[in-house]
């Protein structure tokens, strides 16, 4: 039988840590969502939502990691996570996941700066940009949030979060595709050559 009053407690270290991280990770998202807001979309402008498929996969991902910051002990379902508490190794594995795939968000955002967008539409002047993580990845922010279902699970093996992986791939992927055509489309050979040297979501690949 599972001691949900220890487990809390062992736990509060990692709890705590993923609740300033869970801070800081939005504060980052708000600040710079309100800085793109200064740059308006081009006159008939396409705009295309997220998604589903990441929306779901990054909400489930969303729910685990706030239910685990909140009760641990309720996601000791049989069969999908039972491991009591996680080892200090993995704990460590997981934060560093965490800060790095924060870090990799904030960056993408300044280099991106006005040209961010929660949708995918162009902006006036928009422009290819190929400084900080997109020199080497073409979607740095997609690699961060899958870069963090992926520490998260270090910690927190649950079977319903390891599924949202390939879903929030999958997701990402089709996303991806539709900002490249339509920024090929509007930049030309500049972007169709900043596709040649970079990745999609990973260095080289």
């Amino acid at each position: 039988m599972i001691d949900h009053t220890a487990v809390i407690s062992e736990l509060t270290t990692l709890r705590l840590f993923l609740l300033c991280w869970g801070c800081c990770a939005l504060a980052i998202r708000t600040f710079y969502a309100r800085r793109s807001a200064r740059r308006n979309a081009l006159p008939d402008s396409t705009f295309v939502n997220p998604h589903p498929y990441a929306v779901v996969a990054v909400s489930t991902w969303i729910l685990v990691l706030a239910l685990f910051t909140a009760r641990p002990d309720l996601l000791q379902i049989p069969g999908f996570y039972t491991q009591s508490v996680p080892s200090v190794y993995q704990q460590i594995v997981g934060i560093t996941g965490l800060v790095l795939g924060l870090y990799l968000l904030a960056r993408a955002h300044q280099e991106l700066g006005e040209f961010y967008g929660v949708r995918l539409f162009l902006k006036e002047s928009h422009e290819t940009v190929s400084t900080g993580p997109y020199a080497l990845v073409r979607h740095p922010m997609y690699t961060a949030y899958m870069v963090w279902i992926l520490s998260t699970l270090v910690f927190v093996p649950q079977v319903g979060l390891a599924l949202m992986l390939p879903v929030a791939w999958l997701g990402f992927s089709k996303m991806a595709e539709v900002e490249e055509n339509m920024l090929t489309q509007a930049l030309g050979k500049d972007y169709g050559d900043y596709i040649n040297e970079t990745g999609r979501f990973i260095p080289w690949v």
